[in-house]
């Protein structure tokens, strides 16, 4: 079953929205936390690609819990030093490699004034006074995770993202996680050398359907639609449960968008996004929580 949206009336679409918030990047990393509280449970083995310094694998390495395993994948040392210290003895498997298709090596761009913004790099690059080239080892998911059963990957690969989830096609075949992850469909897809019809292919092979994270699905028709955001969900079609509760949370969380205050700097973005069922609960009260 299809579904393009789960009701009618308040307009939570990218372009409603977006333009209402300062904060609206904050309030999307929030919203992917929401996400995956609802999903992972203890003992699930879970994925964070392009972990960063351990906003979102922080949450879900103590989500998984000691029975539970995280596998992060982090390409710049520096960062990944961060990413160690901050996971401190809980249970995860660290990678300091970059996510993409096929096995290897590459060049990958450094921004300097902000990490997360750091890419593979791609030929279109153009050089700037503010990053710097290393060359970095390359992973496939398949090759990592192996046979091992997975519940959720976030993937954060800056127009990458495509490219690391058809290294795990063996895995999203077989254990059917749910994938957060960016993709900026055209401008991706231009930079990464392939095509929208590989793009559809790929998840109409592994039997899944997308939507970004303000419910609209994606597909061939609105490949270029300026108004649907840049964060996805994908679910595996025959999972109508978690396809029905990752939409209706969506909508919950952009309907009331309201209630919620401006978060003025980013370290009030990472205590919600580490604490984010306190922070629900105090701006929603008795209307929050499990769909």
């Amino acid at each position: 079953m299809i579904v393009t949206q789960m009701t009618a009336g308040t307009d939570i679409s990218y372009k409603t929205i977006s333009p209402k918030r300062t904060d609206y990047g904050s309030q999307f990393e929030i919203l992917v936390s929401v996400l995956y509280h609802g999903i992972v449970k203890a003992g699930d083995t879970v994925v964070d690609g392009g972990a960063n310094a351990g906003l979102h694998a922080g949450p879900l390495v103590r989500l998984a819990d000691v029975n539970g395993k995280l596998i992060a994948f982090e390409p710049i040392p520096e960062v990944f030093a961060q990413l160690k210290r901050n996971l401190g003895r809980w249970p995860a498997e660290l990678h300091n490699v970059a996510l993409s298709d096929h096995p290897g090596s590459a060049d990958f761009v450094v921004n300097k004034s902000n990490a997360a913004l750091s890419h593979l790099k791609h030929q279109y690059d153009e050089s700037k006074s503010d990053e710097e080239t290393i060359t970095v080892p390359l992973v496939t998911l398949d090759d990592v995770v192996g046979s091992r059963n997975v519940s959720f990957i976030k993937l954060d690969l800056e127009g990458a993202d495509f490219l690391a989830l058809r290294g795990g096609e063996k895995l999203l075949t077989r254990a059917r996680p749910a994938v957060i992850f960016e993709n900026s469909r055209e401008w991706a897809s231009i930079c990464r050398n392939y095509s929208k019809e590989d793009f559809f292919a790929f998840f109409d092979r592994v039997n899944y359907e997308i939507f970004d994270l303000h419910s609209d699905q994606l597909d061939a028709s609105t490949w270029t639609e300026a108004n649907m955001a840049f964060e996805f969900i994908a679910v595996a079609r025959e999972n109508e449960a978690q396809r029905t509760t990752a939409l209706k949370t969506i909508r919950f969380f952009w309907e009331n968008e309201a209630r919620r205050p401006e978060l003025k700097s980013w370290v009030d973005c990472i205590h919600a996004v580490g604490a984010v069922d306190r922070y629900m609960m105090t701006y929603h009260g008795a209307a929050w929580g499990r769909f």
